[in-house]
């Protein structure tokens, strides 16, 4: 049948199909299914696919019957099923492909990138190691030269001829010391500006309970506002609130002063450890408040009481001095501990500072690289001898906690001493005839006159504190202390001190959120409708009542 069986092509004219089993060869015991299916799978298999076998089944679907039509279709549909399956693993395959691709690239990219900053990093550590090197190389020459000035200097200071030895031999020595702290604070200055430095962290300050929390953020507030980290003295005349502590501290009243340094020495204390820099400049604050406000100040006040009492009590000037005249009106009590206070807690700061710290230390990067990898060279102060640079001078005496502070301190006991004999002798002398029949402790206790000489004893030791007055200034300080400037951040934290780029106010502005053109005018539009409402309601309101 199959090969006399002709099959009309599309010009019309009957060509003899050819069967597609014409070759095989029928085995005994074989039936037509068994011929059929086999060779059906060949073609799919030869023709590629479902394509083949569609195509089967169309040209000899009314030859093959129902069964071997299904059976194509079946064979067909499963053909189609494994060339989507096929497409799609080829698909997942070239997406796994593409992805591998990715990540190889970005790899790359990253290695890329990673070894151009190992790179760069490497440059610039060798470009600081170069440059400590050559610090080091030239400082011997460095030396020479600072002591070549330093000999000039002292020459013309002691060409007097006429000059007695011992004070040419005491003004020498000073002038060596403050040479060689100026020479120490060159040295550490050129370091700093040259060699880059490993850049401190921004700590959190204390936390704790609730009423510890109370107390760190009273503590944060004023600390910040009166030794922020920040801000110059001109920076903070432009702060109000430091301005208002400034004019306590300054108030010539007694215990003002010393009750404010004793609540700001508390909270460097605690928490602990406190900062060597704030704790030197605790002492030299209320030292230098001390001349200006119980020297110079209360001298003042003390003129103008007389001044009054001359004024406005000629005729009784006496009673009115014993009754309204300097210390008169003053509680002896307090007059004492405001008086004892100015010499204790200076000393209080003072012995506290071995147990204190350095919140910001010089970390040099050039200085690890020379070290051998190490750590990076921190403050010079306390580095061994063999450590530092050849020719660079670092005297003995700077290396201890609060550098030449102690002397300065000394030189206080010692006015203090004075001036608590001098009140001695001037209590001695001031003592009336009348008096004498009351003890000394009833006479003190009781007496206008003593609480006059302690007033004024009060305003001499004050006077005596104005050798602290100059090291209030910045570059004094550095000199005196050697230490790193520190601040406090609006946490708490005792951090480096550096001077913004930007104002504090310009900052606090730039952080409030601005409102467009577009809000302001809808706020505006907004507004002038509830008002237009408003006044529309009211209108109505007083036509009513005008017609009621």
């Amino acid at each position: 049948a199959w090969d006399h069986q002709s099959i009309p092509s599309e010009d019309g004219i009957k060509t003899p199909a050819v069967s597609p089993f014409k070759n095989f060869k029928k085995s005994s015991g074989t039936s037509d299914a068994d011929v059929l299916l086999p060779d059906a799978k060949a073609v799919a298999h030869v023709g590629g696919g479902s394509s083949a076998l569609q195509g089967l089944a169309l040209r000899w679907g009314e030859d093959l019957g129902a069964p071997w039509r299904s059976a194509v279709e079946a064979m067909s549909r499963g053909a189609h099923a494994a060339g989507e399956a096929l497409s799609n693993g080829v698909h997942a395959a070239m997406s796994a492909l593409v992805q591998r691709a990715d990540e190889t690239g970005r790899w790359a990219e990253q290695r890329i990138e990673e070894e151009c900053f190992r790179a760069l990093q490497s440059a610039c550590l060798n470009r600081e190691v170069a440059k400590a090197r050559i610090l080091d190389y030239s400082a011997p020459l460095r030396s020479s030269i600072i002591g070549s000035f330093k000999e000039m200097i002292k020459g013309a200071c002691l060409a007097d001829p006429d000059m007695w030895q011992s004070v040419k031999r005491c003004y020498g020595d000073t002038l060596d010391e403050i040479l060689n702290d100026i020479e120490h604070e060159l040295e550490v200055t050129l370091e700093t500006a040259l060699l880059k430095q490993h850049s401190s962290i921004m700590v959190d300050g204390p936390r704790g309970g609730c009423a510890f929390t109370c107390y760190c953020r009273v503590r944060s507030f004023l600390l910040f506002h009166y030794l922020p980290h920040d801000l110059s003295i001109f920076g903070k005349i432009k702060d109000p609130i430091y301005l208002f502590i400034t004019l306590i501290t300054l108030l010539p009243l007694h215990l003002v002063r010393v009750s404010f340094f004793c609540v700001i020495l508390v909270m460097l204390v605690f928490p602990g450890p406190p900062d060597e820099f704030q704790l030197i400049n605790f002492v030299l604050l209320l030292k230098g408040s001390q001349f200006l406000s119980a020297g110079l100040l209360m001298m003042a006040r003390g003129a103008m009481m007389y001044f009054m009492c001359f004024s406005c009590c000629k005729a009784d000037m006496a009673t009115c001095i014993v009754e309204h005249g300097p210390g008169s009106v003053d509680s002896l009590g307090l007059s004492i501990v405001d008086y004892l206070g100015s010499i204790v807690l200076p000393w209080v700061a003072f012995c506290c500072l071995p147990y204190s710290h350095k919140s910001v230390r010089r970390k040099f990067v050039g200085r690890a690289r020379l070290e051998g990898g190490g750590a990076a060279s921190e403050d010079p102060d306390l580095e061994p001898e063999g450590s530092r640079a050849p020719g660079s001078s670092t005297p003995q005496a700077l290396r201890r906690q609060g550098g030449r502070l102690g002397q300065l301190l000394i030189y206080d006991v010692q006015c203090f001493l004075c001036s608590l004999a001098l009140l001695a002798v001037v209590a001695v002398y001031t003592r009336g005839d009348e008096e004498l029949h009351n003890t000394w402790c009833e006479w003190v206790f009781t007496s206008a006159q003593f609480k006059e000489d302690l007033f004024w004893i009060k305003v001499l030791y004050g006077l005596l504190s104005l050798p602290f007055l100059p090291f209030m200034v910045p570059c004094f300080l550095k000199v005196l202390t050697h230490c790193e400037w520190t601040g406090f951040n609006e946490r708490g934290a005792c951090i480096e001190y550096a001077l913004p780029t930007e104002s504090r106010m310009g900052r606090w502005r730039r952080r409030q959120p601005r409102l467009s053109r577009r809000t302001l005018s809808r706020l505006c539009r907004s507004l002038a409708r509830v008002v237009g409402r408003g006044g529309t309601r009211l209108n109505g309101v007083v036509a009513a009542e005008h017609f009621a």
